[in-house]
């Protein structure tokens, strides 16, 4: 994708669209794709600002990444939430399955820790 609109069209779709009476509790978004991490292009992530998901509806982010470190993760995790203009839960783009070695998966898990954990505001 060469910027984020597609997800944000998508999410707000299935926010607008879900059925009356049925809670729809988050809308994860892949800000990253197998092997190859987010953007860290700022534009990349500028769609965020049409997003229009209700308050109550959280939106998880799904950036965190084996081959990126922590700080670029704050960096990422700071640009998607000022662009969305609301705190995001953070996730791996594509699940923790597709990694070949469990040692990816346990250190995308800690990252996920460290981000949610610190102050990153």
């Amino acid at each position: 994708m060469s910027d984020a609109q597609p997800l944000v069209l998508l999410a707000n779709a299935v926010a607008d669209g879900f059925p009356d009476g049925r809670v729809l509790d988050y809308v994860h978004a892949p800000f990253a794709a197998a092997d190859k991490p987010g953007s860290f292009n700022p534009q990349w992530y500028r769609p965020l600002e049409a997003l229009t998901l209700p308050s109550s509806m959280r939106f998880v982010a799904g950036f965190i990444h084996e081959s990126i470190s922590i700080n670029d993760h704050r960096i990422l995790l700071d640009m998607i939430e000022r662009f969305a203009r609301r705190e995001v839960d953070v996730a791996a783009a594509c699940g923790l399955a597709r990694r070949p070695d469990p040692a990816q998966a346990w250190d995308a898990m800690d990252k996920a820790v460290t981000l949610i954990t610190a102050d990153h505001a």
